[in-house]
């Protein structure tokens, strides 16, 4: 009887193991792979091509994005922490990733000045990286909001820079 019972209990702890590592599998294939190099569809906006070079690794995204030959790299940790950013204006901030099922989530924060003699305000984007099925096109849709603003200037402010822009991809890693 104590027999059957060890065996009972080895197989319930075995299974229960089994349970626990397949939700980590299951997690990890529900993120999506964003690494390769895409193309700008809509070249209206910027008038050239913009090219994005993504590397994904456990830890981190780096996306160096190139418009008419000038290139800016940023490392967005995926564990939850702020690394460095550098806006194409040259504000300083912080930055971080991660994933919402196979969306790709990239947030900045940065700390600017819009009057020299003014307040400083944090502007805080927020893009949503998406891949279509066959994932040859990368979907990034934008929202700006300012912290420091009241509401309503922030609602109106960021309503207008939000974007989405589609790139189809021209490289696999």
């Amino acid at each position: 009887m104590m027999k059957q019972m060890s065996r009972l209990v080895l197989c319930f702890v075995s299974f229960g193991i089994m349970l626990f590592c397949s939700g980590f599998a299951a997690r990890a294939a529900e993120n999506s792979n964003f690494s390769g190099r895409y193309q700008s569809k809509d070249t209206r906006k910027s008038n050239s091509a913009v090219i994005l070079r993504v590397t994904q690794s456990d830890a981190t995204v780096e996306v160096s994005k190139e418009i008419n030959g000038k290139e800016m790299k940023t490392t967005y940790p995926l564990n939850g922490s702020e690394g460095d950013y550098l806006s194409s204006g040259g504000a300083q901030g912080k930055c971080k990733a991660g994933f919402k099922g196979k969306s790709l989530i990239l947030e900045t924060l940065v700390v600017t000045r819009p009057q020299p003699s003014g307040a400083p305000m944090r502007v805080h984007t927020r893009e949503v990286w998406q891949l279509s099925g066959d994932a040859k096109t990368l979907t990034v849709k934008t929202s700006v909001d300012f912290p420091d603003a009241p509401p309503t200037v922030s609602g109106l402010v960021g309503d207008s820079l939000a974007d989405t822009e589609r790139y189809v991809r021209i490289e696999n890693p």
